[in-house]
């Protein structure tokens, strides 16, 4: 595989683990709120969980918290380097297949 192929899903891999990280910072900080938040349903209910956040954030201060972007971003971008990655990797292997082809001919 393409090194180039690799530092992409290796990005986005980085990118999922952060955006883990942010969750569980923003089921914290719900759960210092005395929101209820469950662990075990937070990738069904992360998205009412980010809302909320971002509720409360501007109830009390005014303005969104920064987890909130923290958790837009990261989701975007590693699905952003995976589908890079995906078509990077379709693209060589499309090359490579039209490179045997033409050797053999």
């Amino acid at each position: 595989m393409h090194p180039l192929i690799i530092v992409l899903f290796v990005l986005a891999g980085c990118c999922i683990i952060y955006n883990i990280v942010v969750q569980l910072m923003i089921c914290d900080f719900l759960k210092r709120r005395g929101r209820k938040v469950s662990i075990i349903f937070l990738r069904i209910m992360i998205f009412s969980y980010i809302a909320q956040y971002k509720s409360i954030t501007r109830q009390e201060s005014g303005r969104t918290g920064p987890l909130f972007y923290h958790a837009i971003v990261s989701i975007n971008a590693a699905l952003l380097f995976a589908v890079l990655g995906i078509i990077g990797r379709a693209v060589l292997q499309g090359k490579d297949q039209a490179a045997r082809k033409s050797r053999w001919q």
